[in-house]
Formats: C-alpha cells, sequence, structure tokens
C-alpha cells in the first residue's frame, strides 16, 4: 500500500480487484477438482514454517505465526476454513516481517491482512470458494496426536572389528619406483 501513499492520485487499489482475483481462483479450483472423484481427494494445511511468502516465490523468509500443526480433511473449504480461524489468534511476529512491509496495527484484522492490508481479505477465497460449490465452510476439529512411543531398550553398540585393508607393511615397501 505504499505505492498509494506516495502517488494516490495516480494508483488507485480498491477492494474489486482482490475481490476478482480470489474469485478467479476459486473458479480455477473448481474446475481442477473436476477432474477428480471427490472420494479420492484429501487436503492437507501444514501450517508450520509460516511465512509472508507464498512457498512458490522460491525463496522464504523467517516465520511470522507461530507453528500450528498439520490440518487434513476431505474437504477444501472446511480445511482452509478451520486454518485461516486458528491462524487469526496467533500473534504477530514482526521481528521477522521483512523490513519493506508495514505492519498494520490492528487486531481486529488477520495477521495476513495486517501484512498486506485490509482489502487483501485471506477470507475472501473461502466466500468465494463456498459460492463456487468447492466444499462447506462448516467444520469439526478433531486432534489427534501421536500415540506415545511404545519404550523399548536399545541393547549396546557394537561395531565390527576393523578389517585390515592392507599388509602390514609400509607405503614404501608398497610402492615400486619404475
Amino acid at each position: 500500500m505504499r505505492c498509494v501513499k506516495i502517488a494516490p492520485e495516480c494508483i488507485r487499489i480498491s477492494p474489486e480487484n482482490f475481490h476478482g482475483f480470489f474469485e478467479a481462483m476459486a473458479i480455477a479450483a473448481s474446475f481442477v477438482l473436476e477432474q477428480f472423484d471427490r472420494d479420492k481427494i484429501f487436503f492437507i494445511n501444514i501450517a508450520l514454517d509460516m511465512t509472508e511468502l507464498c512457498d512458490c516465490w522460491g525463496f522464504t523468509t523467517g516465520n511470522i505465526l507461530p507453528d500450528l500443526g498439520i490440518l487434513a480433511s476431505k474437504d477444501i473449504l472446511a480445511v482452509d476454513k478451520a486454518t485461516l480461524d486458528l491462524t487469526d489468534n496467533l500473534p504477530l511476529i514482526k521481528e521477522n516481517v521483512s523490513k519493506s512491509i508495514e505492519i498494520i496495527d490492528d487486531p481486529n484484522l488477520h495477521p495476513f491482512a495486517r501484512l498486506f492490508g485490509p482489502y487483501k481479505d485471506p477470507y475472501l477465497q473461502i466466500y468465494y470458494g463456498e459460492k463456487y460449490g468447492l466444499g462447506s465452510i462448516e467444520y469439526e476439529l478433531v486432534e489427534v496426536r501421536p500415540a506415545k512411543a511404545p519404550e523399548r531398550k536399545l541393547p549396546p553398540p557394537s561395531f565390527p572389528k576393523v578389517k585390515r585393508l592392507y599388509p602390514k607393511t609400509s607405503i614404501k615397501q608398497q610402492m615400486k619406483v619404475y
């Protein structure tokens, strides 16, 4: 949003621009999902090492949010909405945000909107996903933790005897001068 501050008369950023992007993304996702059997699709969101940039950029920054965990569902909207709802309550790690980004100190905004402006509301993807029938925004969180590892006694370490690869002669004795 710095460009608006520099040249407000030349550059106009409006909410419609962001709505158009999220609507196009939902339409594209619906075309992709139509190619697969819905009963064979499973969606996983890995909410670990979350940075300000999409992982498709090819480089990264420090974590901007604490690790949340891994979420999964057979419903793309349910898992995305759950992820957004859970990240909404996480504190922004301001020291890891790039210096080129001005953080909006509005606690009513989602952490991602605090970085990229109030027009880029991450919930727009949910709204348009629901509009185009990608899934349901209803979800139930079921926490799954790993089972306790069985306690087992490991045998003491043992190492094989070292085999001598060369005869007990010195290097000079092994080399012949031609």
